[in-house]
């Protein structure tokens, strides 16, 4: 059993080698030797700055120097995020039939997606090793950017966006589908079975609360963050079924 602050540095090690875009295997490989080293190192009674060197982002950089990046492997991955968040957005607007996009939606949406896969990773860097305080200003500032950027393509899409493309009736429905698929086989190839079930949430959420009737500002706030609080659910629940069936 590791301590609390020798945890902590492994935990940012781990951040640190995935922001910067290393092997998963790789990554996973090289973890499970150091919490060896570092678990055999503290029965010996060994501290974090005995083991790890004075600077332990010092070590993790020198780490991250022998493993390997796989390009293609992280631009596939960036691609795939990028189809599965828009096809998600799509879906969502096929449900609630506000398929209508202006120039500052087709252009915004992809950019936003775009913008956060490339900040999430270096948020990832700046964050690592800075102590949880620190950690918690940086994760603040991202979310209130990323919150004000959304929240101003949905206003300029609203107030001053003219629709240049419309899709209802059957093609509607042909959208909806198409959507669902994509997010469903992008969610098993990413091994995150538990993403297949957020459409058929939104979709369930919205016909309740159509039968209901509720149609409040309120009401339709609460539609829109019940699936994925349903979906943190799921995940939850998946997390603990893999910890019983991890040897």
């Amino acid at each position: 059993m590791l301590s609390k602050g020798m945890q902590e540095v492994l935990d940012d090690m781990r951040l640190y080698l995935v922001s910067k875009g290393k092997s998963d295997r790789e990554i996973k490989g090289i973890m499970d030797e150091l919490t060896v080293h570092a678990a055999e190192g503290e029965k010996e009674g060994k501290s974090v700055r005995q083991i790890f060197g004075d600077s332990p982002k010092a070590y993790a950089q020198e780490v991250a120097k022998e493993l390997s990046t796989k390009p293609r492997e992280n631009a596939r991955l960036v691609f795939f995020i990028l189809l599965g968040a828009i096809s998600l957005f799509i879906f969502n607007d096929a449900v609630n039939s506000s398929l209508n996009y202006s120039p500052y939606a087709l252009i915004g949406y992809p950019l936003y997606i775009l913008l956060g896969i490339i900040m999430t990773p270096v948020l990832g860097r700046i964050s690592a090793f800075k102590g949880k305080k620190r950690t918690a200003v940086y994760i603040s500032i991202y979310s209130i950017f990323m919150f004000s950027s959304i929240l101003a393509i949905i206003l300029l899409d609203r107030f001053w966006g003219a629709p240049v493309l419309t899709i209802d009736g059957s093609g509607r429905w042909l959208v909806m589908a198409v959507a669902f698929i994509v997010i469903a086989l992008l969610s098993f190839w990413m091994k995150v079975k538990f993403l297949a079930a957020l459409p058929p949430l939104i979709a369930g959420v919205h016909v309740l609360f159509q039968w209901l009737e509720w149609n409040s500002p309120g009401a339709m706030l609460a539609e829109a963050y019940i699936p994925y609080l349903g979906l943190i659910l799921l995940s939850v629940f998946e997390a603990k079924g893999f910890k019983k069936t991890a040897p």
